[in-house]
């Protein structure tokens, strides 16, 4: 039995395992948040409440525990509003947030006006995370200076 090689892009440097281990947590945020935009009846995916006396059951799958204020820094410096490059972020969402296979990722980006070759993935993903990590020490490194009492 031949076991399967994991990509390179899924394999994270050294160095940017704690971007890493932060940029989940924002990932997995985000896939939780309710969509605004969405109409559950007319998609077919409604579900009722449940009543008092009905049997309880857990609808959602059991998830890891989200830390919502990491996430929300990771979500803003990551953010194309707050200067962040617009391929850079479409990269880390179609890895992180969307967990897309290569096949599709390589569609995904040239969808959103930032086309790229299939080789040059681990390259580009690797490059966003390097990208995320300054932008997220340059956040936090505001939000301390901001929130330092000026004697």
């Amino acid at each position: 039995m031949m076991l399967h090689e994991i990509p390179p892009y899924y394999l994270v440097p050294e160095e940017l395992a704690g971007t890493h281990a932060r940029l989940v947590n924002w990932a997995r945020w985000s896939r939780d948040r309710p969509a605004v935009v969405r109409c559950y009846s007319l998609e077919g995916r409604y579900r009722p409440e449940l009543l008092r006396g009905d049997e309880e059951q857990e609808r959602r799958h059991a998830t890891m525990p989200v830390d919502v204020r990491d996430a929300l820094r990771v979500y803003r410096a990551v953010n194309v509003a707050h200067g962040f490059p617009a391929r850079m972020a479409f990269a880390l969402a179609a890895e992180y947030v969307f967990r897309m296979p290569p096949e599709m990722f390589s569609g995904y980006m040239r969808r959103h006006g930032c086309p790229v070759r299939h080789r040059a993935l681990a390259e580009l993903v690797n490059d966003a995370r390097y990208m995320a990590r300054n932008a997220i020490l340059r956040a936090d490194h505001k939000t301390l200076a901001d929130a330092s009492p000026v004697a």
